[in-house]
């Protein structure tokens, strides 16, 4: 039960990310992206949006 709780303590550890702070970023969000001409939907992946990073 222990080696299960530190496990994903550290998956949790990995997945976060730090942000600087003088870093902006700009991102817009669209329901669906285009990937080998065909149409990915949000939806099929429960959520509402894609997040695409900007430069």
């Amino acid at each position: 039960m222990e080696g299960n709780l530190i496990n994903n303590m550290e998956k949790e550890n990995i997945k976060t990310k730090e942000v600087k702070d003088n870093d902006s970023r700009a991102y817009i969000f669209r329901p669906w992206i285009t990937k080998n001409g065909k149409r990915i939907y949000a939806k099929t992946y429960g959520i509402k949006a894609f997040k695409i990073y900007i430069d």
